[in-house]
């Protein structure tokens, strides 16, 4: 599937062959580029109205604020973007300055993942965000011993 493809960070070309055969989309990544461009933006329009139907309901029925679930907060933000789970996600928000692409994005998450710490019942934003900056800090520090060895 295209968006699985997507999600797991694969380029263009490779979502192109799942799509289409034809030599004149292959050259250039038409169907792709349409589905990146397109629907994507309407499946990940499609992943938040679940967090703002919810959001709709606490705020008309609860008297205190609660937190929503983390994951839902990140739904739209991993299809937008092509993300495939919500750790991937805030790396990405934390490394957008970096300015790297959707796959690089995707590889060096893969790098800070053996320092990601398991996720707590009922984790917050702002935690989840802490524990993936921690990983990363932890990757880069490692790295940078290696260096020096």
């Amino acid at each position: 599937m295209p968006i699985h493809n997507w999600m797991n960070g694969a380029p263009l070309k490779k979502i192109q062959k799942r799509l289409s055969d034809k030599t004149r989309d292959k050259k250039r990544s038409t169907s792709a580029r349409k589905f990146v461009i397109r629907l994507v933006p309407d499946l990940a329009h499609l992943m938040g109205a679940p967090l703002q139907i919810l959001q709709g309901h606490v705020n008309v029925h609860s008297a205190e604020k609660t937190e929503p679930c983390t994951a839902m907060v990140f739904a739209n933000r991993c299809v937008r973007r092509g993300f495939s789970n919500a750790e991937m996600a805030a790396f990405g928000s934390l490394m957008w300055s970096a300015k790297w692409s959707r796959h690089e994005v995707h590889r060096h998450f893969a790098e800070i993942v053996p320092y990601l710490k398991p996720a707590a019942v009922s984790e917050s934003q702002e935690a989840l965000e802490a524990r993936v900056e921690s990983a990363s800090d932890s990757e880069l520090n490692n790295r940078d011993l290696d260096d020096l060895i």
